[in-house]
């Protein structure tokens, strides 16, 4: 038994901040675009003013996407790479 009520807003809480296949798809391809967070935040909350999401998740979005695309990648590799996707090489 709980000595509280159930949550009856779960606004401030993960799961209410979780992001959508579409949404991870659209923070992938703005940050491949060097859009700021900011921005992006901006962007899902137009089309979606219920959503509760805050820019922290969208900067755990971003790194969890770099993280898949650097599976393998040795460090110097990544920097390597970077370099070129960005001209400076």
């Amino acid at each position: 038994m709980n000595n509280h009520s159930p949550i009856e807003n779960l606004e401030g809480h993960a799961y209410a901040r979780r992001l959508s296949v579409e949404e991870k798809r659209l923070i992938g391809e703005l940050a491949d675009q060097d859009i700021p967070t900011h921005s992006i935040w901006s962007a899902i909350m137009k089309k979606n003013l219920e959503k509760k999401i805050i820019k922290k998740d969208i900067d755990n979005a971003i790194q969890k996407i770099n993280k898949e695309n650097n599976v393998g990648v040795s460090p110097m590799q990544q920097l390597e790479n970077f370099f070129k996707v960005k001209d400076y090489v």
